[in-house]
């Protein structure tokens, strides 16, 4: 699934970029209300915000006085020793809606990703709504950069300043897009990276640019093998009348979804300055949808939020997967991309979202994006590469980075390992047991800490044996045993036994007493079957599990004859296993417990919820 996407002053350039499509003749007379600022600096994982204070503003230019405040507080920030991405909300004239909004920044300000809150004295210097506008050149500083997930290879220049039209404040957003069809013309070629959104983009000063840059080249630590620094320099110059005047908008032409993955660099799209999410996004894949139970829906899957965009700002968490937007079905990222590039800033569009198995219909008002979401997974079958001279080995599953939105997710404070997002039918890690959403720690006793280390380390294993795998699952630390195993070092002759190969100890049998379920997933529920409770001695696997809910299927479909579905896989936690068929989307759970009595009392307690028509059930 995914790199992170990266984290280019999106705050920064938030305010900055949605001004380009305000119209420029604004209304003379001045409004009065409420803003608040803050600096999120992600190299150490600390906000800084004002309080609330009155500010005027007029109509129309709530986002340009909005970026001109957040150059003012991040001078207070700099001042106490801190730095970071600057952004102030559009001022509004009602407190309670900047009150409610400054109290949703430091939710996610001292959240388990950013941690760290202090809040900052800041008084906004006098405004005269009937300055005249600046004169003359300023200087702004940009830089560029590209990262490609599936090379595992990132670049960018250092920082450079440019000499702008002080009267035109979209003068220098106009020159980033022409750097960026430069920079994807002429630069990445010669990196042999394809156009995964390449982007330059502008700065207020070298010091923000500078952490800026910082913070794109971060992201790739320990997840790309190489990141080169660039010397480029872009050639390009603004048209006469682009200097002379306000640029309107830049170009937001949508990429159509059968275009909008990755392409060559002879067929690039320039990076859309649009209305944006502020959240990475891939497709949920076919494992990952049947444990989102997601059936034959599609949609664009969050991975990770972007602390102060639209996408947290509206709720939206990873694993959530986006099914409508705007009324619009949305079939993976691609399209969802495609959508969001046409649609205006400031939209307020409604979203039907996948979370915990079940529809949830949110809203998420848009603004201006630097980037557009782009896939984080990487399949750990592609890590081979003829280049490599170590061996490599795979046991069938794909993964991806273990980030910090994932570990909230997955309700983890670990920072190393990968997650499996999907497994391969038939190949070692299925028929071993592994299951999406599983993060493997260690393979060998020795730390996976990135995706390229699995395959090295199997690499190390003679083809054909079978590893032990240190696994974190539901909260829970698990040794698995898992084989065997692809790899490029021989097979061992004949006769001769591998000296670290895991021993393959069954699982014990336990008595336990059960419970099953079916029920359709349309119609909120009206039809099912239950189960009595029944004695059960086996062990407790999924394959077990399965075994004996198709038993219970069976059972239900002698009533009524091919009235349910069989699901394909299921998934266990604690006492509860679940699985969806994927013909009908029928529903099937279970309950087991070591108590009887806590079996029949849940049971009952089942009943209480939804009546359904009981059978008798013994899968012995």
């Amino acid at each position: 699934m995914q790199r992170k996407s990266p984290s280019i002053s999106f705050c920064q350039t938030l305010a900055a970029l949605a001004m380009l499509g305000l119209a420029a003749s604004a209304q003379a007379q001045v409004k009065k209300g409420f803003g608040f600022c803050y600096v999120q600096d992600l190299t150490k994982f600390k906000t800084y915000a004002s309080p609330v204070f009155p500010v005027s503003w007029k109509p129309g230019d709530e986002l340009p006085r909005s970026e001109a405040l957040a150059t003012e507080f991040l001078a207070v920030v700099t001042a106490v020793g801190g730095t970071g991405q600057k952004a102030c909300y559009p001022p509004n004239e009602s407190k309670a809606v900047t009150d409610s909004q400054r109290a949703e920044v430091k939710r996610l300000g001292t959240s388990t990703f950013l941690q760290k809150w202090q809040d900052l004295a800041f008084t906004p210097k006098p405004w005269d709504p009937e300055q005249p506008p600046p004169s003359g050149n300023q200087t702004r500083y940009f830089f560029c950069s590209v990262g490609d997930p599936d090379l595992r290879k990132g670049a960018a220049t250092s920082v450079f300043p440019v000499e702008v039209p002080a009267a035109n404040p979209s003068a220098a957003f106009a020159l980033a897009e022409l750097y960026t069809e430069e920079f994807t013309r002429d630069v990445l070629p010669g990196l042999r990276l394809s156009a995964v959104y390449p982007s330059c983009l502008p700065f207020d000063s070298m010091a923000e640019a500078q952490h800026a840059r910082a913070v794109h080249k971060g992201v790739f630590d320990g997840f790309t093998l190489t990141f080169v620094d660039l010397s480029w320099r872009p050639t390009a110059r603004l048209p006469d009348a682009a200097s002379a005047g306000p640029v309107q908008r830049i170009s937001t032409k949508s990429v159509p979804a059968s275009a909008a993955g990755k392409q060559g660099p002879s067929a690039a799209a320039a990076p859309i300055f649009a209305d944006g999410l502020g959240a990475t996004f891939d497709a949920p894949t076919p494992s990952l949808s049947e444990a989102l139970q997601l059936g034959q829906r599609k949609g664009a899957m969050v991975v990770n939020v972007i602390p102060g965009g639209a996408a947290a700002a509206a709720g939206l968490k990873p694993l959530d997967v986006i099914l409508e937007f705007a009324g619009q079905a949305v079939s993976g990222p691609a399209e969802l991309q495609a959508i969001v590039a046409s649609t205006r800033a400031g939209y307020r569009a409604p979203l039907q979202v996948w979370r915990k198995q079940a529809l949830l219909n949110i809203s998420i008002t848009l603004s201006a994006s630097v980037q557009l979401p782009v896939p984080v997974a990487m399949s750990a079958s592609t890590l081979s590469s003829p280049a490599r001279p170590l061996p490599r080995g795979l046991i069938g599953v794909e993964i991806t980075k273990l980030t910090p939105a994932l570990q909230q997710a997955l309700n983890t404070a670990s920072t190393d390992g990968v997650m499996v997002t999907s497994t391969m039918p038939g190949k070692a890690a299925e028929e071993s047991g592994m299951r999406s959403g599983d993060v493997i720690l260690q393979a060998l006793d020795q730390p996976v800490r990135g995706l390229n280390d699995l395959a090295i380390i199997l690499g190390q294993v003679p083809d054909g044996q079978t590893v032990m795998l240190r696994i974190l699952r539901g909260g829970r630390t698990l040794d698995l045993p898992v084989g065997p195993i692809r790899s490029d070092t021989p097979a061992l002759p004949a006769g001769r036994t591998y000296a670290f190969a895991a021993k393959i100890v069954p699982l014990p049998i336990v008595k336990r007493f059960c419970y099953m379920q079916v029920q359709t997933t349309q119609d909120f529920f009206d039809k099912g079957v239950r189960s009595n409770v029944f004695e059960l001695d086996a062990d407790e696997s999924e394959k077990t599990a399965l075994r004996v809910m198709t038993a219970f299927i069976a059972r239900a479909n002698e009533a009524e004859q091919a009235r349910w579905d069989s699901p394909a896989r299921i998934y266990c936690e604690a006492s509860n296993c679940s699985g969806m068929s994927t013909q009908r989307h029928h529903m099937m759970t279970s309950f087991c417990s070591a108590d009887r009595q806590q079996a029949d009392e849940t049971l009952i307690a089942s009943e209480r919820g939804k009546l359904l028509p009981r059978i008798e059930f013994n899968p012995k």
